[in-house]
């Protein structure tokens, strides 16, 4: 939407499909969603159509809202958050959609003894279910110990076939074979995974990028060296670009711009295509919303990782992760804050997050101050594209509260590489 060649007509009708899609969301629940979004930006333009939408369903009749609490409607712009894209992740299901590019919930695996292993990972999937928005240290430890858990209960079926005689003993070790095939399915899957996770953390550092990059974005002391050694000889060269990009983020106020300026001429120096920069600088320049992340001291769930493969490789790695890395609480992403503040509202005391929105109630057909409301329920939408992390975010915090409930959505899912590459497009494009 930001590209120079998007005209008039180009964007009215990106707007429109993205307005055809929540109509269809709001007609689906059959809600007159109060709707919130931030000022001049391509959000406020969503947020104006489908505020006229609604108006016409409802007169129409094919919007008939249940006598039930109403939901607000959060549009966001992907402009004024880029460190969440741009960040490393340490968590299970960002981690496989980020490192090992999981599209529609299949992770494709190179064998080099075979064709492409392809695992498929769904909610039938009783260990993806509890622990796919786990650390990664920590799913690397439930995964050895389902390992061992397969492995006693197939020993325990064994030995009671050996040891008992009937046509009753042969039944129940029948009727267990599907349970079991399955479950080793399962076990093979996350363990597989794990494997190939953990050799990418080892040949790119990936830890370390998460733990600096977390340091820079929260503006936390980090350590100099470290951060200078995965500038020049750690990782990839995309890892390298996207660690001075969140670093060049955290720089905005205009301080360290010698250094800044020393890091893009080694990077440069070295190849690095450095379009997604030149936008960001302009993008600067041009504005001053961008929006920063703040810890929340009242989540204790950590943003740390998962370890090495196989189930002895994994629980090492999970001991070895938790020693070289420092326990931290779950940082609120920009959006998460915004949902807090609007669902989560300290009486009295209006959140400065929720300054200079546009709200407006399509039931009324009028601007409204947003504070006068108190919401259970939030549908967030984000233009310009979402991220595992966000939503995984999202997540966590809903699961902290008592009766709140958030649906969440964007105009696509991108990992770091994809934003990074529409970033570069858009600096090598400008005018």
């Amino acid at each position: 939407i930001n590209a120079e060649y998007m005209g008039d007509q180009q964007m009215d009708a990106y707007v429109d499909r993205i307005v055809d899609g929540l109509s269809c969301v709001v007609l689906q629940l059959q809600v007159i969603p109060v709707i919130v979004s931030v000022k001049g930006s391509a959000a406020e333009a969503v947020a104006e159509r489908i505020s006229c939408r609604l108006v016409d369903l409802l007169r129409e009749r094919q919007l008939v809202p249940q006598p039930t609490a109403r939901p607000v409607l959060l549009l966001c712009d992907r402009d004024n958050d880029l460190h969440t894209c741009l960040a490393h992740s340490w968590t299970y299901r960002p981690m496989l959609h980020d490192v090992l590019n999981m599209k529609l919930n299949k992770v494709e695996l190179p064998d080099p003894h075979g064709p492409t292993k392809v695992f498929e990972l769904d909610n039938t999937d009783r260990f993806w279910r509890e622990n796919c928005g786990e650390p990664y240290h920590v799913v690397a430890d439930r995964a050895a110990l389902e390992v061992d858990k397969y492995q006693q209960s197939k020993q325990t079926y064994t030995e009671t076939d050996a040891n008992e005689e009937g046509m009753g003993s042969v039944s129940a070790l029948i009727n267990s074979m599907p349970q079991m095939k399955e479950w080793k399915r399962h076990v093979d899957l996350h363990t597989s995974l794990g494997y190939a996770l953990l050799e990418q953390i080892k040949q790119r550092h990936l830890d370390a990028y998460h733990q600096i990059e977390h340091a820079l974005i929260n503006k936390e002391s980090y350590e100099r060296s470290k951060f200078e050694e995965l500038l020049t000889t750690a990782g990839t060269q995309m890892d390298r670009l996207r660690l001075f990009l969140t670093y060049s983020l955290a720089k905005e106020d205009g301080t360290d711009t010698e250094d800044l300026s020393k890091w893009e001429a080694a990077l440069t120096a070295e190849g690095t295509p450095m379009g997604a920069h030149t936008y960001l600088k302009t993008l600067r320049a041009l504005s001053s919303r961008a929006v920063g992340s703040t810890p929340n001291p009242n989540l204790s769930k950590t943003l740390l990782g998962f370890g090495t493969g196989m189930a002895d490789q994994l629980r090492r790695a999970k001991l070895q992760l938790e020693t070289s890395l420092k326990q931290k609480n779950l940082t609120l992403l920009p959006i998460t804050r915004m949902v807090h503040a609007l669902l989560d509202p300290v009486p009295g005391k209006p959140s400065k997050v929720l300054e200079g929105l546009f709200c407006h109630d399509p039931k009324s057909g009028t601007k409204i101050d947003i504070t006068q409301f108190r919401f259970t329920q939030a549908i967030v939408f984000v233009v310009g594209g979402g991220t595992y992390l966000e939503y995984q975010n999202l997540a966590d915090w809903e699961r902290l509260q008592q009766n709140k409930q958030v649906l969440y959505g964007s105009t696509e899912l991108l990992n770091g590489e994809e934003f990074v590459s529409q970033l570069d497009f858009l600096g090598n494009n400008m005018p």
